[in-house]
Parts: structure tokens; C-alpha cells; sequence
């Protein structure tokens, strides 16, 4: 049915923030800087979006329909921007598409496209902190809380400092570990979203950066999985880590459940949840996993001694 399309899509791009639900600008109305950037346009931005939800569609729909096949594909449907973008042979104008395999090395699944990448970064620059944020929050449910009152929240672009000019990866490090307030979160929100690093403001690939020249480093870590942590480099390996990690499936199942129900959870959706991760654990199927969501207790009933309360 086409309405279950528009669902798939929708989830998505509210999970992903592409349509904006924590951050404030969606896809569309992501600025960067003409300058570093003079191939950004409304043309490109659409052509994100098609990408995005072509993906969305060919794994959910058509192939295995599973989670890691969302995180590890390296099939992607392009334009002529778009394969500019990526480096691969592609379409010449922007109303050509075609599916392509990207380069296994440096594009895995829906972590490593451009649109996510792209609402993730600042005008100029990557944006590792908020990238590590998402993945902590949205892939692994750890909660982080609300940063301090007097936390800096000035956008970090790379800078010189004490006559030294540093990276994005650098100038992060230095504002958010020496203070022990801020390293407690910062030590796991860093080592995540430094592996994005190889990615520009629009998801472009980089081994130096767009502004500084500076070479990038994209190693980084897992610390809060508890079933895949450890040193990665790059965000295909953490794409990989990821999509075979347990407590990723529990935490994708979950947050599906609750865009299904439409509210915070009680404490009677438990077992409805319980029920719907162990099912959604064993295949790793998003379309298993939507249909135990609507044939559960909590989807097709109401809790009538909570009613007028």
C-alpha cells in the first residue's frame, strides 16, 4: 500500500533529522558556505532527499529489509550532481538516475550519505559533536541529558590557537576534555562522531580539510554499546559495528515503537516492547518489525483504566 511507503519514509526521516525534529533547519534549508561550497544548491539538496528515500525504499521494500542492510549498503541512486559529489562514474545532467555501487571503502549504508551528513555539519564544517550526539541518542538510547548552563556553545569551525591553527577534530578535543564537567559526556559523544570526520558539510569525501588543508583523522571508539565496543576508524567500520551490535536492534525497534504509539511510553508498554525486540532480534527485519508494532496490544488497544484519569 502506498500509505505503508509514506510511513517507512516518514519514520525515517524524522529518525535521521532530515526533516528537522530536534534540529532546527530540515534538508531543505541547511545553509553552507557558497564559497567552499558552490556546488550546493536547491538542485542538489532534492537530489539528497531522492537518494535518501530511493535507499529507504530499494531496502525496505524490495530487498532484505533488514537494519544492517540499511547500514551497510553500498548501492545508492544518483544524479549528475550526486555522482559528482560521490566520485563515481553517474548520469551527466540532474534529471538522469541511475543506480551505481559506491566505493565499499568510504560509503556503507545511510550513516555515510549525503543527506544525513550534510544536516549534521555546520555551514562550514563537519560537525562531529552533533554527529557523535545522534548516534549515542539514536542508535544506542543512551541518554545524555542536557548540557551544563555555562557549556560554550559556540559552533566549532577550526581555528588557530596560541599560534597553531587545529582542526575541527582538534579545537572539539580541547573545548570539551579539559574540563572534567564537560569530558564526561564528550568522552563518549567525541570518539563516535570523530569517526565522521572524512565527510565535508555536505557529505563530500575528504582526507584533508576544507578549510584548514589539515590532514583528517577519523579514528574513534564505541565506549557505551556493551556488545560492540572498541576502537574503530572511519564510519563504515562503526556502520558495520553498528548494524551487528544487539543493543543497536533493541534501541531502532524502540524507537520505532514509539513513533507507532505517538506518546511517552507507560509502564504497561514493556511487555508489548519486550515482545516486539525479541522478534525484531531474531530476523533483524524492518518490516517484521512494523508488523509486530501494529499487532501489538499496545498498537490495537486502549488501556481503559487510564481512561478520564
Amino acid at each position: 500500500d502506498p500509505r505503508a511507503e509514506r510511513g517507512v519514509h516518514r519514520f525515517l526521516s524524522h529518525w535521521l533529522q532530515i526533516d528537522a525534529v530536534v534540529l532546527p533547519q530540515p534538508l531543505e534549508e541547511a545553509t553552507k558556505d557558497a564559497t567552499l561550497y558552490p556546488e550546493y544548491d536547491p538542485t542538489l539538496q532534492a537530489a539528497m532527499r531522492t537518494e535518501t528515500e530511493a535507499l529507504v525504499r530499494r531496502v525496505f521494500f524490495e530487498d532484505n529489509g533488514t537494519l544492517a542492510d540499511l547500514l551497510t549498503s553500498n548501492k545508492a541512486y544518483v544524479n549528475g550532481p550526486l555522482a559528482a559529489l560521490y566520485g563515481v562514474p553517474g548520469p551527466s545532467d540532474a534529471s538522469t538516475w541511475q543506480w551505481v555501487d559506491l566505493d565499499p571503502a568510504s560509503r556503507a549504508g545511510i550513516l555515510t550519505r549525503s543527506a544525513f551528513l550534510t544536516v549534521l555539519s555546520t555551514a562550514k564544517v563537519t560537525a562531529p559533536i552533533r554527529r557523535g550526539v545522534w548516534v549515542v541518542e539514536e542508535m544506542l538510547c543512551s541518554e545524555l541529558g542536557e548540557p551544563p548552563a555555562n557549556a560554550n556553545n559556540v559552533k566549532v569551525e577550526g581555528g588557530v590557537v596560541d599560534g597553531k591553527e587545529l582542526t575541527v577534530r582538534e579545537e572539539v578535543t580541547l573545548r570539551t576534555t579539559t574540563d572534567p564537567q564537560c569530558a564526561s559526556c564528550h568522552n563518549v559523544i567525541n570518539p563516535i562522531g570523530f569517526t565522521f570526520e572524512s565527510y565535508d558539510a555536505i557529505g563530500r569525501w575528504q582526507t584533508e580539510e576544507v578549510t584548514s588543508g589539515l590532514p583528517v583523522d577519523d579514528s574513534g571508539a564505541i565506549t557505551t554499546s556493551g556488545d560492540v565496543d572498541g576502537p574503530v576508524v572511519g564510519a563504515v567500520e562503526l556502520s558495520q559495528r553498528l548494524a551487528s551490535s544487539q543493543k543497536v536492534g533493541a534501541c531502532f525497534a524502540e524507537r520505532w515503537y514509539r513513533e507507532a504509539i505517538g506518546e511517552e511510553l507507560g509502564a504497561l508498554d514493556s511487555c508489548s516492547l519486550d515482545s516486539i525486540q525479541a522478534e525484531f532480534e531474531s530476523g533483524g527485519s524492518m518490516r517484521e518489525l512494523v508488523l509486530a508494532i501494529i499487532a501489538s496490544d499496545a498498537f490495537r488497544y486502549i488501556n481503559v483504566s487510564e481512561v478520564g484519569q
